[in-house]
C-alpha cells in the first residue's frame, strides 16, 4: 500500500483527541500505537492501515511522517503541543480540537485502533512499550532502517523468550481476574 498522507494524518488527530489525559499519550506512545495500529490491521486485513513507513530508531519502530503531521495539524490550529524536559527526557502532551474524520476508517479499523490506544495508553509506560517494542524485528533491523510491515510475520514463528511467557501467564492472570 502507497502512503496514504490524510489517512495517517487523520489517525494522528484521531489518537490525540480519544486520549482523555494527555500526560499519558507522549511522543513515544504515539509512536508505538501508530506503528501497532498498521501492523495489527496489516495481520488482521492483509493491508497497513496508513502505507506509513517505520524506520529502526533507539526507542522501537517509529512513524517517518509524525513530526510533519504534528507540525501541519498544529498549522491548522487542530493540535496544541506542550513541550517539558523531565529527566533529561522532552515530553509531549496533545491537546486535540476539532473531530477527526473517523469515516476514514472501517469500524472493524476504528476498533483495532482503540485496541492498540488502549494496549499502550492504559498498559505501559513509555519505556515499557519502547521495551516491548525491542522483538525480533527491531533487532534484526539497522538502525535508521524500514521495518517492512511483512516482516512482522516473523513473529509468528520466533520461539517466545521466558519475559515474552511471564508476561503472557500474567496477562491471563489479569483478564481472569477481570471476568
Amino acid at each position: 500500500m502507497k502512503f496514504n498522507r490524510e489517512k495517517f494524518k487523520t489517525l494522528v488527530h484521531y489518537i490525540c483527541r480519544e486520549c482523555r489525559e494527555p500526560s499519558k499519550l507522549g511522543k513515544t506512545k504515539l509512536h508505538k500505537i501508530l506503528w501497532l495500529s498498521d501492523v495489527q490491521n496489516y495481520l488482521l486485513r492483509a493491508a497497513p492501515l496508513t502505507g506509513e513507513r517505520y524506520i529502526k530508531l533507539k526507542f522501537g519502530p517509529c512513524a517517518d511522517h509524525l513530526d510533519s503531521i504534528l507540525d501541519e495539524l498544529r498549522a491548522e490550529g487542530l493540535l496544541h503541543i506542550e513541550r517539558t524536559e523531565h529527566e533529561g527526557y522532552d515530553q509531549f502532551e496533545f491537546y486535540a480540537k476539532g473531530e477527526p474524520n473517523k469515516g476514514l476508517f472501517t469500524e472493524k479499523e476504528l476498533a483495532t485502533i482503540n485496541d492498540q490506544m488502549r494496549l499502550v495508553i492504559e498498559d505501559h509506560t513509555a519505556g515499557s512499550i519502547s521495551d516491548r517494542s525491542h522483538d525480533e524485528i527491531w533487532r534484526m533491523a539497522i538502525m535508521r532502517e524500514e521495518i517492512p510491515y511483512q516482516a512482522y510475520l516473523v513473529k509468528r514463528f520466533a520461539k517466545p523468550s521466558k519475559k515474552d511467557l511471564d508476561w503472557a501467564n500474567a496477562e491471563i492472570r489479569r483478564i481472569q481476574g477481570h471476568e
